[in-house]
């Protein structure tokens, strides 16, 4: 995680933005300018940006009180994960391990479904 500034649109630089990481499927389009695949993820204040591939397709999602989550959570790693619903809807978790694997759900095809929650991640840590 590194804070960058993000460039949305043509001339827009977006100052204090923090790259949380990559996340998506297994052998994704690779992005020209970055070299990785999948969802590229991004924090600006309680707003969450969303790229995929080579940024033709981008999501803006603002959650009240992610930034402040964040900022308790930062001394750990946040983990981010990607899953696909039967109906091919899209979510990117953002979760923190330590802390039961607790975080939010970011619903790509329906960001009213977005929620605060448990990773279905959790059962490859326990024993």
């Amino acid at each position: 995680m590194s804070e960058y500034t993000l460039r949305v649109g043509a001339d827009k630089p977006t100052p204090g933005a923090i790259h949380l990481g990559f996340s998506g499927h297994l052998d994704p389009p690779k992005s020209q300018s970055t070299g990785h695949g999948g969802y590229d993820v991004t924090m600006i204040g309680d707003m969450l940006h969303v790229s995929f591939g080579d940024g033709t397709k981008t999501w803006d999602h603002t959650i009240p009180g992610f930034q402040s989550w964040y900022a308790e959570k930062f001394e750990r790693k946040i983990s981010l994960g990607w899953g696909v619903f039967p109906d091919d809807a899209e979510v990117i978790f953002l979760y923190d391990k330590a802390d039961d694997y607790f975080g939010y759900a970011l619903n790509l095809d329906c960001d009213w479904c977005s929620e605060w929650g448990t990773s279905p991640f959790w059962s490859e840590g326990r024993t």
